[in-house]
């Protein structure tokens, strides 16, 4: 006897499993297919990521790839208004970022003088590469 609640008897025997694991009539197989493909469509959900090796570069090689990053962006539908803009807004406006182009003047002016100069033109240098990531 198996009991249910205490001070109930019940003499149902308990349900067991069929050696090769679970039956499943036609509906539960339709149902469980769904319910397989709809995981399977989570999991196989495509994940963006960003490569990072751009911090391991050198200066003068993300200089490249920042004008060539300006050059695509500008008049891209895709990107009509990016959160940081690609040139000087006209008249100035303070309360926005610095734009791209200027970073990457700076960047390049900033290049040029660390060549034969020491640590504080390096410095420079490491302060403008920082301000373009």
């Amino acid at each position: 006897m198996v009991r249910a609640k205490a001070g109930t008897e019940t003499s149902a025997e308990p349900q067991r499993l069929p050696p090769n694991g679970p039956v499943f009539d036609n509906n539960n197989k339709q149902q469980h297919t769904k319910e397989r493909n709809k995981m399977k469509t989570i999991t196989n959900a495509k994940l963006v990521t960003l490569s990072q090796a751009y911090k391991y570069m050198s200066g003068a090689m993300v200089l490249a790839i920042l004008g060539w990053v300006i050059k695509c962006m500008t008049g891209n539908a895709a990107f009509p208004k990016p959160p940081i803009p690609l040139v000087a807004s006209v008249p100035p406006d303070e309360t926005a970022p610095l734009d791209m182009t200027t970073r990457m003047n700076n960047l390049d002016a900033a290049i040029k003088n660390a060549v034969g100069g020491g640590t504080i033109q390096t410095g420079l240098k490491n302060a403008a590469l920082a301000s373009v990531f």
